[in-house]
């Protein structure tokens, strides 16, 4: 049984690939799990600082497991690879998707690509995100393709 995420409620994010859009499936945290604010401003300045993090506007869409469509809210995403000796103890490639949070602009987990992942492997997955960049193969933060205002994620549109 899985405790960390809801293998039966699959968020949906439609992205802009090269030659077209692939659709990614997602299992749904069951619990509210929050990074520390400062955590985007950290991203940010890895992605200024370090060739292999990046950031692109590619989410074209994304669905809840409702069929409710929070591409318009303050959403992104961030697919990480990790090195061989990070990946041998949290696995290689690992995708998230985050909403901001309308009580505090905290990123909070929506959901996971990995449907066996825990929370402290994901916390694991951050730890090397933020803190320890060299474990790090390649990180992209996927963000929505310009367009339409983001109200945080639990504000009306």
């Amino acid at each position: 049984m899985h405790e960390f995420l809801n293998s039966e409620r699959r968020w949906t994010v439609r992205m802009a690939v090269e030659g077209g859009d692939e659709e990614v499936e997602l299992y749904e945290v069951k619990d509210n799990v929050k990074l520390e604010k400062d955590a985007l401003d950290r991203i940010v300045d890895l992605v200024k600082t370090r060739d292999n993090y990046a950031a692109i506007e590619a989410i074209r869409s994304a669905s809840s497991p409702e069929g409710e469509d929070y591409g318009s809210f303050a959403i992104f995403m961030i697919l990480l690879k990790l090195n061989e000796e990070a990946s041998q103890a949290l696995g290689d490639v690992h995708e998230y998707l985050f909403g901001i949070s309308a009580e505090d602009g905290s990123p909070m987990l929506l959901a996971s690509s990995d449907q066996d992942d825990s929370r402290s492997q994901f916390l694991g997955c951050m730890s090397a995100l933020l803190d320890e960049p060299e474990s790090v193969d390649m990180a992209i933060v996927a963000l929505p393709i310009k367009g339409t205002g983001q109200p945080p994620v639990g504000t009306g549109s």
